[in-house]
């Protein structure tokens, strides 16, 4: 074993320890993301680095050691995503992309028009051109409103095709490319054409459906041609959401839904509808979003047009996680300029009468130009089993703020 100190380095040691045939964490120095390293034949010291992207072999020499005789190429890249209303933002080279599966291509409306492996620590082949869609112009505009954060482009079902398997943990916000799931709890077959990939679902008490989209950029699974008794559930009715072809457009939720995903039964879903459905929406029976998705490790394997599933608790997100119980305050938060926004008012808000679209937000002990500021708000304004008021600041303004049953 041989010891290692590094001085005046721009490395910087952050944790150090003894592995043997296991792994190694690089992360760049925004902790964007993470290689794992796989050793073998060595027992080597462990350290966690901070600095630029380097291979194992360049990091030793600079360490000021030899490289071991023996040891493999990397294997799996981790990549930390920002997690926000069930969304995956990947940053690369300073700018966010969303990760959408019912994307047919990837598209880019910022500086980022080639990513290349290095760009996000792969080491293997990987060139891909992006170039502006207008059709995402005025969605990328609103859903970096909604979302808080700047995105400017979509990595589309042929960014996911671009790996061996990629996997998605939306318990700790995590992307890993090359990276298969062991003892899945369930494996769907992947049904492609050349722009999407279906896979089979199960609503009410309906017969499994073929027809079925899976979209990692999509709020909430939506019902869409497929069967569906709306008359059976409570609902909550105006929501907004930037959409492709209906930006303007207003969803309606229903609470209590039974179904079916991969071997494993709910009931308690909340699936979304358009009150009268567009025609371009039809030729789909339902759409897959990440309420149903973010309740498991997915691991999409399409070299093999897989799904691979396994359970994955993780904690409820007020806003984003809706039940029966759930107390609202009507009100859709979004975030602009660094400041927390009104960004949409539904249809049975109690406090319609005290707030508009667009009103600043200020609420004590949140710092709106954080990353997670609106994910932070939404605890505020979407409360379980909760309907007390709480105080806020509208336009500097101090205002109660009321709640009421979402579902009605």
């Amino acid at each position: 074993m041989c010891s290692l100190q590094v001085v005046d380095h721009p490395l910087k040691i952050r944790k150090s320890g003894k592995l043997s045939s296991e792994t190694n964490h690089i992360l760049n120095r925004e902790g964007e993301f993470a290689l794992l390293i796989h050793v073998n034949e060595a027992s080597l010291p462990f350290f966690g680095i901070w600095g630029n992207m380097i291979t194992f072999k360049k990091w030793w020499e600079r360490c000021g050691g030899s490289p071991p005789t023996s040891f493999t190429e990397r294997k799996v890249i981790n990549m930390k995503a920002i997690l926000s209303n069930n969304f995956f933002l990947l940053p690369i080279m300073g700018e966010y992309f969303v990760l959408d599966t019912g994307s047919p291509k990837s598209s880019s409306h910022g500086a980022v028009r080639t990513i290349q492996g290095s760009n996000i620590g792969y080491d293997r082949p990987l060139n891909m051109s992006l170039s502006p869609d207008q059709r995402h112009t005025d969605i990328l505009k609103n859903l970096s409103a909604w979302l808080g954060i700047r995105v400017t482009g979509f990595l589309g079902l042929n960014f996911f095709t671009a790996f061996r398997c990629v996997t998605l943990d939306y318990n700790i916000g995590e992307v890993r490319f090359d990276c298969t799931l062991d003892n899945p709890d369930s494996t769907m077959d992947i049904r492609r054409t050349p722009d999407y990939c279906f896979v089979d679902f199960c609503l009410e008490d309906n017969a499994p459906s073929k027809n079925c989209l899976i979209d990692t950029g999509l709020f909430q699974t939506k019902v869409l041609s497929g069967p569906f008794d709306r008359t059976r559930y409570k609902k909550s009715t105006g929501w907004r959401m930037p959409s492709f072809s209906h930006e303007k457009k207003l969803f309606e939720y229903y609470i209590g839904v039974g179904g079916q995903f991969g071997g494993t039964a709910f009931s308690d879903l909340c699936i979304g509808s358009f009150p009268n459905e567009p025609s371009w929406q039809m030729k789909w029976d339902y759409t897959i979003g990440a309420n149903v998705l973010s309740q498991f490790l997915c691991c999409f394997d399409f070299q093999n047009n897989q799904l691979l599933l396994k359970r994955n608790q993780r904690s409820l997100r007020p806003g984003v996680d809706l039940s029966p119980d759930t107390y609202s305050a009507g009100i859709q938060l979004g975030a602009q300029d660094g400041r927390l926004i009104i960004y949409h008012i539904l249809d049975n808000s109690p406090n319609k009468n005290i707030v508009k679209e667009g009103d600043v937000v200020t609420i004590e002990g949140i710092d709106a130009s954080d990353l997670m500021a609106l994910a932070r708000a939404n605890a505020f304004f979407f409360k379980m089993d909760d309907a007390s008021s709480i105080e806020v600041a509208i336009n500097d303004t101090p205002q109660t703020i009321k709640f009421e049953p979402l579902f009605t």
